[in-house]
């Protein structure tokens, strides 16, 4: 009788263990459990939260956004990216989303950015709900950078010259002028007035080409810089009159002259289209007389009425109604 009883009891607390062992094959995730995984997970620091994703863009979306609040601000964001904030900042708030910076990432080079050396740990997150038992499971990789390609230029801009000469200041302008390089025009795909870190990218040109035409490094390259630069090169030497340009009212030029005194001149000021730009440039005061220089040229409305006067060494003659003018202004 007493072995019946030591064999039953034996027989209960032996289905009462595979009782307990199946249930704890069952994970289990209570909802206390999820929130405190969930607070486990906001409170990791930028490495450990960097590990809870796969995608190299929002690995180092993460690294960035050193708070943790799921937005770039201007203290976190990369240098490249600061400079050219109020492109990628579509909704206009001031910071830079996933979402943003995903389409950020997409216009750079993925060689760009690289994930530092140590092993990055991926973390199996289940979404929307989360075993926490899952969250301590660690998987350890090394991720290879991708293979850089060759840096490409296009064939219609020509090759940076370290050895021009640098020019002044200019002054700041978002107008094309009539006479722009072409490959400026078609680097400046938004037309406006301006090459931008974005598009130069987008040609598939070098960055660090960029940064020798961007003066300031404010991500933009403008047309007085370009000048400054040294770079504004284009295909037709300086007319000698504004006759035979094709230009229209508003139009204006940039031209490389050297200030002379031959030639005839008409008006103050305002000149009639026939006068010599040398001259002109002399009695106008933007050169003097075998100083070489970029002018910038602006072609207006017909005068009813030009007045002559002597200045600088050039005497202008006066002139009645002539149906185009111009008038001359340095670039400084």
């Amino acid at each position: 009788m007493r072995i019946k009883l030591v064999g039953f009891s034996l027989l209960v607390v032996s289905w009462g263990l595979v009782i307990c062992w199946g249930q704890a094959q069952i994970p289990v995730t209570s909802p206390n459990e999820y929130e405190r995984a969930r607070q486990l997970h906001l409170s990791m620091s930028a490495p450990a939260r960097v590990a809870t994703v796969t995608s190299r863009t929002e690995q180092l979306f993460l690294m960035y956004d050193r708070d943790g609040d799921g937005l770039l601000s201007f203290d976190e964001m990369p240098d490249s990216l600061r400079a050219e904030r109020f492109k990628w900042d579509t909704n206009g708030d001031g910071f830079i989303d996933l979402a943003e910076w995903r389409m950020y990432m997409n216009a750079l080079p993925a060689v760009e950015y690289r994930l530092p050396s140590p092993p990055v740990i991926r973390i199996q997150t289940p979404a929307p709900e989360f075993n926490v038992r899952e969250l301590t499971k660690q998987i350890t990789a090394t991720p290879q950078p991708p293979s850089p390609s060759p840096p490409s230029r296009s064939a219609s801009r020509p090759p940076f010259n370290d050895n021009a000469s640098r020019k002044p200041q200019a002054s700041a302008s978002r107008l094309y002028p009539k006479n722009i390089p072409p490959w400026f025009k078609e680097y400046d795909t938004d037309g406006d007035g301006q090459v931008g870190l974005y598009e130069w990218l987008a040609k598939k040109d070098e960055r660090q080409e960029f940064h020798k035409y961007d003066l300031n490094g404010d991500g933009y390259i403008t047309v007085e810089e370009l000048i400054r630069s040294g770079q504004y090169l284009t295909n037709t030497a300086p007319p000698q009159t504004i006759h035979g340009l094709g230009s229209e009212v508003g139009d204006f030029y940039y031209f490389h002259l050297t200030g002379s005194t031959r030639g005839t001149v008409w008006g103050t000021k305002v000149y009639t289209g026939d006068s010599s730009l040398a001259a002109t440039a002399v009695h106008a005061g933007v050169l003097k007389v075998g100083e070489t220089g970029f002018v910038k040229v602006n072609i207006l409305a017909g005068q009813d009425r030009y007045e002559g006067t002597e200045q600088n060494g050039v005497s202008s003659q006066p002139f009645d109604m002539y149906p185009k003018s111009f008038s001359i202004e340095a670039i400084k």
